[in-house]
């Protein structure tokens, strides 16, 4: 894995390199479009120099006159060859040329004196040079002032450039090298700006690093942090508080859990050593192992419900939808609460219109279902009433309503908590483990439903299922929600 210090230093460089390398272009013809423009300058100075000695002469054989002194530019006569001119007649007969051309003649071009023609040349033994080249009237000689000429006389100027081809190869390298060191020196800046600006990095892993499941409840202070990781150390130390009350959480089910165990298997316990404490006639041991059954059956189920809370919370139970009738349903979950229903003066309606069927899970909703009537059950005042029917809102699928006492308003947050047994009004008649609406819960979120509970304005107690904003739609074609 590519270290975040090597990608930024990287990255800055590459993203550098383009950036020197077209400054040092631009560098490098800003100043070769200067120097040639200097040489060029000298050039046509030069020509207009030589325009200058040249006189139109009648007199003369040729009828033109060369007033050229070699002493005033040395340069054009020494024989090495740095400088050469050459002058043509309108005949093209050369008039006058340097020594160190010879034989040799410098190309004629096509230019005049107002716009003379300026091109890069190659002189003898491969060097580089530059030419100026243009047709001119030359100055008429002051006896024949009163003639007019129109002839125009051709003139070359060249010049060797090696000098300023060194001098730009050399800027070309030092620009280049430059370049590198550039580079070179922003990469090390860079590299030693990101591990400085890094170090916050290093201390928030040492302090994570120092974290355990005995200090969740500590966070990490963002004042001590630049502000672009703010955000993540935020986000983490919500993952601790969550962390934090799930251990907690976990801690509370492991004492809960023990506690709930330990009263059926004292129990169970007791019964067993009581009828082992003598010897008894047929009738008291199926008695005790009567006693011993029931009491292991309530340990089993308390486990299995422990083990499907587990697994739907985990999202590992499947979910079959079918059309279920919601009325025959409800019906057949009240039937295990009746009898009990009946020894404390509960009186049970189902308002559900018979015939009112949902898609669903028909085995995940019988759970819930039960659950809440079982809850109902057991924690309405004797003498009250529990109401099953459909809510009257569009995504609603089923509530239960009981006749109170409410519930206090501290304890509705952590209803469906596992092993929460509510307030001390409800639970004066209640024998729950506290695990069953943890469990209605589950199931709802795995079947796509919400579930809450509230109190209402008359004191009573509402559990309303309902369908999440994702799911499915909970009746069949056709069908409408009723209210009895």
């Amino acid at each position: 894995m590519t270290s975040l210090r090597r990608r930024l230093t990287l990255g800055v460089v590459v993203s550098l390199s383009p950036i020197v390398v077209a400054l040092s272009a631009v560098i490098y013809v800003v100043v070769g479009h200067h120097l040639r423009r200097q040489v060029d300058d000298a050039l046509i100075a030069t020509a207009n120099a030589f325009a200058s000695v040249v006189e139109r002469d009648p007199d003369e054989p040729s009828g033109y006159e060369l007033e050229f002194d070699a002493a005033l530019a040395p340069e054009f006569s020494d024989p090495r060859g740095f400088a050469y001119f050459e002058i043509w007649l309108p005949d093209g007969t050369v008039r006058g040329k340097s020594d160190a051309l010879g034989d040799r003649d410098l190309p004629r071009l096509s230019g005049s004196m107002a716009q003379p023609a300026i091109e890069s040349i190659e002189l003898s033994g491969g060097r580089p040079g530059r030419i100026v080249y243009y047709d001119f009237k030359p100055r008429v000689d002051v006896d024949h002032q009163d003639k007019v000429f129109s002839e125009h006389v051709s003139l070359a100027v060249a010049r060797d450039v090696s000098d300023l081809e060194r001098t730009l190869f050399a800027l070309a390298a030092w620009l280049s090298g430059l370049c590198a060191l550039c580079v070179v020196l922003a990469g090390g800046a860079v590299l030693v700006n990101v591990r400085r600006g890094l170090r916050p990095l290093g201390r928030l892993a040492d302090e994570i690093e120092r974290l355990d499941d005995t200090r969740l409840d500590e966070r990490l202070d963002v004042r001590h942090y630049p502000s672009e990781v703010s955000v993540p150390i935020t986000r983490l130390n919500d993952l601790l508080g969550r962390l934090d009350e799930a251990f907690a959480r976990e801690r509370r089910i492991t004492a809960d859990l023990g506690h709930e165990l330990r009263t059926p298997l004292a129990a169970l316990r007791s019964v067993l050593e009581v009828a082992a404490s003598k010897p008894r006639v047929p009738a008291e041991y199926e008695a005790a192992i009567a006693d011993a059954l029931a009491i292991t059956k309530d340990m089993v189920a308390t486990a299995e419900t422990l083990l499907l809370l587990s697994r739907a919370e985990a999202g590992q139970v499947d979910t079959v939808r079918e059309p279920v009738d919601l009325h025959a349903l409800v019906e057949e979950s009240w039937v295990p609460y009746a009898a009990t229903s009946r020894a404390r003066a509960l009186s049970f309606s189902n308002r559900v219109r018979p015939g009112h069927r949902i898609v669903t899970d028909r085995e995940k909703l019988r759970l819930v279902l039960g659950n809440l009537l079982s809850n109902a059950a057991a924690y309405t005042e004797e003498g009250g009433w529990i109401e099953v029917a459909v809510p009257c809102a569009e995504t609603g699928v089923v509530e239960v309503t009981d006749s109170g006492p409410p519930i206090d308003a501290t304890a509705l947050a952590h209803l469906f908590d596992r092993f929460w047994r509510g307030d001390q009004a409800r639970t004066k008649a209640g024998t729950h483990a506290g695990i069953g609406l943890s469990l209605v819960r589950a199931l709802c979120r795995s079947l796509e439903y919400t579930v809450d509970v509230v109190n209402t304005p008359q004191g009573h107690v509402r559990f309303t299922v309902a369908q999440a904003a994702t799911g499915e739609p909970n009746a069949e074609a056709g069908e409408a929600f009723e209210v009895g």
